[in-house]
Order: structure tokens, then sequence, then C-alpha cells
């Protein structure tokens, strides 16, 4: 479990933010493929100034289901940022050695 931004409008705890890279789109689509590369690979410093806490708790979550080497089973479950701030909910399944 990781939160995404924080910055989804007025009240939002970072205010509006129109960055030019959505770091929760990216994120949003990484889980919903099963992509583990892209959430490795997310910047850190835009995840900062988008406020996704989430970011570490994310990247380590797909370093460790890349170490399994067998691919992910993925399911997006719910990605929206209802009072501003962003949060997923995914299944992801690895197979086991």
């Amino acid at each position: 479990m990781g939160d995404g931004g924080a910055r989804w409008g007025v009240y939002a705890p970072g205010h509006l933010d129109t960055a030019p890279v959505d770091v929760d789109e990216v994120v949003r689509r990484a889980l919903a493929d099963g992509d583990t590369g892209a959430l490795t690979d997310l910047d850190v410093d835009q995840a900062a100034a988008q406020r996704v806490s989430g970011r570490a708790a994310l990247q380590v979550m797909a370093s460790a289901a890349a170490l399994n080497g067998a691919g992910v089973g993925s399911e997006l479950l719910y990605a929206d940022a209802p009072f501003g701030v962003t949060y997923f909910v995914a299944v992801w399944s690895c197979a086991s050695f």
C-alpha cells in the first residue's frame, strides 16, 4: 500500500498541481499492467513534487516482485483522488519458485 499524489485540487494537502509528468498516471498504469520497471524507475524528485508519499513502498514492492522473475498478474481495483489525494487498490499475484 502506498499513497499517490496529494495535489489534485484546491483543497488537497499540496494544493492543485499541473506538473508536466503525472506520476499518479504512471503508477496507475504500472499497477494495472504489472509493470515492475515503471514503478522502480519512478523519479524521486517528480514524486516528491507531487507529494507521492508511497513512492518508496511501491518501489520496494516492485523490486521484490521483479526478483521473483516470473512476471506479475495484476488487477487494478480502484484509482481515484477523493479529497485531492490519490489512492490505489491493486492486486498483484506472483508465481512462486
